[in-house]
């Protein structure tokens, strides 16, 4: 068997390897994780690389029913003559007996029959792979439990070893920015960690949606963020975009990443496609500079509201809670919250300051948004502050509703920021007095 001898990469080679099994691995529900630290371009054999690394996973994703399988790639140099490759495939599968572990690289033999009779298979690839890591310098070697699951690692010469430029370029236009992850998988959060670091990126880490939620409504370094993105992913976005309009990056499974209105990073989470997609993040938002390290984030760049008082009509405590949060990052900190329509008039009857803006929800308890607006479009004393309307429902028919009662302005819920920010603004900036009655 003879090799060939060209410059690759042995992450692109890798990559190409799960490309075909990651399928596969999230139809069983399996977590697919590749890590590789530092990419390296070296003189070696492309396709023979990329046949042993398919040979170890698809053993990987066939001998495990539940959990995960993490391929992790390093190179070192244990001397002057040339660095070394080392992959390893870990996976939590059936494990090997150790009776049986010096079995697995001979010819057509299997830990044992009722294997082959479950699974499949004849054993024939590990007796290849062992072939070609000798064949190009290396070994392989296995350390497994049984029941708990099996690492097979493998090493091969690397000659003409240089680093990748992509590991060693920082992403100027936003190093120093700090960037919210949210992956509750540890292997995910270090390897993110690692290659946003190495681009000069500063990671704060979040395991659940929560606790992401929260960082975005109290940390005001944060610029942008990285979410996994499984079940009701669109939902957790427009719960970020609530609180503050920042980029974001989602990473959903292999082949789930269509009708997602963000940047998508698919897994298993590739370093190269990560770093192209931050290269497009930075493109797509030139005209709204992403912070860095020493910039703090207010409303994402847009203005403030500081100069007006609000008046917030709204039963949900969640949703008031969202609310004021979006106008303090606005800078507008002078709100007072009503609970339904009829505290809404007795906060404007016995208010000593006018209200500049009502935010009224059309759907509340004891008295709805539209019998409020009517009410209150009936009082000259209140002819000059501004309504608009909030409502889950968006049909023409409820708009209709809302302009006829005397509204100024309608935000469908969820809403953005930017959305809050232009409505307030369009209307204040009105020259002329609008007749409601």
């Amino acid at each position: 068997m003879e090799l060939e001898k060209k410059n690759i990469s042995a992450s692109a080679c890798i990559e190409g390897a799960l490309d075909l099994l990651a399928s596969k691995a999230y139809e069983k529900g399996l977590e697919l994780i590749y890590f590789n630290e530092h990419d390296v371009l070296f003189d070696g054999d492309e396709t023979r690389l990329r046949q042993i690394i398919v040979n170890l996973v698809s053993n990987s994703v066939k001998f495990t029913s539940a959990g995960q399988i993490i391929v992790r790639a390093t190179v070192y140099q244990p001397d002057d003559i040339c660095q070394r490759l080392r992959v390893s495939v870990t996976d939590s599968g059936i494990g090997i007996s150790q009776e049986n572990v010096r079995k697995l690289f001979q010819s057509f033999t299997q830990a044992h029959s009722s294997v082959t009779r479950l699974y499949g298979g004849t054993g024939l690839g590990l007796a290849i792979v062992k072939r070609l890591c000798n064949l190009m310098g290396g070994d392989i070697f296995v350390e497994t439990e049984l029941g708990k699951g099996s690492t097979f690692t493998f090493e091969i010469r690397c000659h003409g070893c240089v680093e990748s430029l992509m590991d060693i370029k920082p992403l100027e236009p936003i190093h120093g920015a700090y960037v919210l992850v949210q992956m509750s998988n540890p292997v995910h959060q270090e390897l993110i960690s690692v290659y946003c670091g190495q681009w000069g990126l500063n990671v704060i880490l979040v395991n659940t949606r929560e606790e992401a939620l929260e960082k975005v409504k109290t940390d005001d370094r944060i610029s942008f963020a990285m979410i996994d993105f499984e079940l009701k992913g669109m939902k957790f976005v427009e719960e970020i975009r609530l609180i503050r309009d920042i980029p974001i990056i989602a990473f959903p499974p292999l082949g789930q990443n269509r009708n997602i209105d963000v940047l998508t990073v698919a897994k298993p989470i590739k370093k190269s496609k990560l770093y192209d997609t931050l290269v497009e993040l930075v493109q797509q938002h030139r005209t709204r500079p992403v912070a860095n390290a020493r910039t703090k984030v207010t409303a994402s760049g847009l203005g403030d509201l500081s100069d007006i008082r609000v008046l917030l009509c709204e039963d949900n405590p969640i949703n008031q809670k969202v609310a004021i949060h979006i106008l303090r990052n606005l800078k507008c900190t002078n709100v007072v919250v009503a609970e339904n329509g009829k505290e809404g008039i007795d906060q404007l009857e016995h208010s000593a300051e006018p209200f500049d803006v009502i935010l009224m929800d059309c759907q509340m308890p004891i008295m709805d948004g539209l019998e409020a607006t009517k009410i209150i479009r009936s009082n000259d004393k209140w002819k000059n502050v501004r309504i608009i309307g909030l409502t889950a429902n968006s049909s023409i028919d409820n708009r209709t509703e809302c302009f006829a009662c005397g509204m100024d302005a309608f935000i469908a819920k969820p809403f953005k920021i930017k959305d809050l920010y232009e409505t307030i603004k369009s209307i204040l900036n009105q020259n002329t007095q609008v007749d409601h009655k």
